[in-house]
């Protein structure tokens, strides 16, 4: 093995080799040799032969040390604080006592004067709660200095066709993009949250959903340094609200105000700004070289999100056999705290303190550098900030997103519950799932740090996904649902192997698991026919339909510039 860093070089064996490769993340010596033990059954129980091995690859020059980023990573000293005015986008749908809330909520909490303008996106379908969303909103308007606009179904129509004039040979992309008629059969989040990006384009942007409040609150935050890594968020898990009542902050109590500090800020100012000087070697805990060698003196803070209290907002409850650490921990404390998590949709997911990492996820009050070329959101479907995480870290590479250590409660109106089938863990095997990683797997396709060549080669991964046939997205398609179906299933196997202590609820929230993965696998290894997203479409029908939105997705891509550059300049005249 060389080290292509240093030169350095040794003869290893081929067990060492193939336990080396397994070490991708930044950990102590000690943490590794546990994790190569826990994860070989030969090797239980030799941690400290395991350790005097990886003391000796250290020895020979061939590990590195989160030491050398400690010196090149770093706070300023006297950080640049950002202060054009921004703008803030509320996003709501059919939910009139819920936006009603949440504007009370920015009244009470947020200094609107620090605001270029609030826009109410309203994505309702039902005329009724659009006429009592727009005059909330009037109401609102009334009472603050800043300028307030509501865009309703026919508002949206108004500025797509302004934007159409302004920009005619790019019509087709701005309504694939932003034309509520085209995809009125459809879950158009994606779509408000392109329209976003349109009116706050060349300003820094927040976005609200319409169902949090706006406050601050500070759950389990610690102190230490500040983190780098792609790992997951912590978690916590309640019967009620009054068990997190008591976390609000009781200092820099303004959430818009704690996004911006950092939001378009570069690397260095950002630290500055949270109060980081000298980088800790326990920063880097998880991370991996590669993030860590994008990140330098101009990387930059182009989305900063926030943790969420209550609601955790996802459809799926599957997502808690992923935690670790502290959140597993507190999650398998007693019956009593798997049965909130279990049955109730009141849970803490956050970090415990302020977090940087390559790619956003989901946050319910987000910031969006939107002075810088960013991508537009899908237009429908689910799933779509992934999707724009996915996006952004594509077309600027070492950019970095801050995770913060804070919270809004989310609190839907009405309150959801978790149904049977929510509960029920087994992998998605609805097409195209595939199409979701098809961003991610393509990172380092371009070399360039230039994003517009970056867009068009994101275009181009889109229009290669419509030159497929039939077959051979139904083999990618077959290759997925397996691939996942068969990580999942190794996943709860090890939740099972080491659940042996744990409550008996999650025991059996684990076994059933299994025993659904194991049946899908044996008996269903093909999904047949083929089914998905849009309900009612099947086999080549659906292909058919994929193809020509992937096709007219890629198109608007190219077309995002220049429609973004006729906003800008619509925005102006305005």
């Amino acid at each position: 093995m060389r080290n292509t860093r240093s030169g350095r070089q040794a003869i290893l064996t081929p067990d060492v080799y193939a336990a080396l490769a397994t070490c991708t993340e930044f950990r102590t010596l000690h943490d590794h040799a546990h994790r190569l033990a826990s994860g070989n059954a030969g090797l239980e129980g030799q941690e400290a032969a395991i350790e005097e091995v990886l003391q000796s690859v250290q020895r020979d020059g061939l590990m590195i040390s989160a030491k050398i980023y400690c010196t090149t990573l770093g706070g300023a000293v006297n950080p640049k604080h950002e202060t054009d005015k921004p703008v803030a986008a509320i996003i709501t749908w059919e939910r009139p006592d819920a936006l009603a809330r949440c504007l009370e909520s920015v009244a009470e909490h947020c200094d609107l004067e620090q605001l270029h303008a609030l826009y109410v996106i309203d994505d309702s379908r039902d005329e009724a709660v659009q006429a009592r969303n727009r005059e909330t909103t009037k109401t609102f308007a009334s009472q603050v200095q800043t300028p307030v606009h509501y865009l309703g179904a026919s508002d949206q129509r108004a500025y797509v066709d302004r934007l159409v004039a302004a920009a005619p040979a790019q019509a087709d992309a701005i309504r694939f993009l932003v034309d509520r008629d085209r995809w009125s059969d459809f879950w158009t989040s994606g779509l408000a949250r392109t329209m976003a990006l349109l009116v706050s384009a060349g300003r820094r942007l927040l976005v609200l959903d319409d169902d949090i409040l706006a406050e601050v609150h500070e759950p389990y935050r610690v102190a230490g340094p500040v983190g780098f890594s792609d790992a997951g968020r912590d978690a916590a898990f309640f019967a009620n609200d009054a068990e997190w009542a008591d976390t609000r902050a009781s200092t820099d109590t303004d959430p818009f105000a704690r996004h911006l500090r950092c939001l378009g800020a570069r690397l260095p100012d950002a630290l500055g700004a949270l109060g980081v000087g000298e980088m800790a070697e326990t920063s880097f805990t998880g991370a991996t070289v590669p993030f860590l060698e994008s990140l330098g003196d101009d990387s930059t803070v182009l989305v900063t999100e926030c943790g969420s209290l209550g609601d955790p907002g996802t459809a799926r409850l599957d997502w808690i056999t992923g935690l670790e650490g502290d959140a597993m921990d507190r999650l398998l404390a007693s019956e009593n705290t798997v049965e909130n998590a279990l049955a109730k949709r009141n849970c803490w997911s956050g970090q415990p303190r302020p977090h940087f990492a390559p790619r956003a996820n989901m946050s319910q009050l987000t910031g969006l550098d939107n002075r810088r070329l960013l991508p537009p959101y899908a237009p429908i479907l689910r799933g779509e900030d992934k999707l724009f995480g996915d996006m952004t870290a594509f077309l600027h590479p070492g950019s970095v997103v801050l995770d913060d250590a804070w919270a809004v409660p989310h609190k839907p109106i009405p309150e959801r519950a978790w149904s049977e089938n929510d509960r029920q863990l087994r992998t998605d095997a609805s097409f195209p799932g595939f199409a979701t990683e098809c961003v991610s797997s393509h990172l380092d396709d371009s070399s360039t740090g230039d994003p517009i060549v970056r867009l068009r080669r994101l275009a181009q991964l889109y229009a290669d996904l419509a030159d497929l046939d039939h077959d051979a997205l139904l083999d990618r398609h077959i290759h997925h649902v397996l691939k996942h179906r068969a990580e999942d299933y190794r996943h709860l196997k090890e939740l099972q192997a080491a659940a042996t202590g744990a409550p008996p609820n999650w025991r059996a929230f684990i076994d059933a698991g299994v025993e659904r993965l194991n049946r899908e696998l044996a008996e269903d290894p093909e999904p047949r026919p083929l089914r998905g997203e849009p309900a009612g479409l099947a086999d080549k029908a659906l292909t058919g339909w994929w193809k020509t939105y992937w096709r007219d997705f890629s198109r608007a891509l190219q077309a995002w510039p220049a429609i973004r550059l006729a906003a800008q300049r619509l925005n102006e005249q305005r």
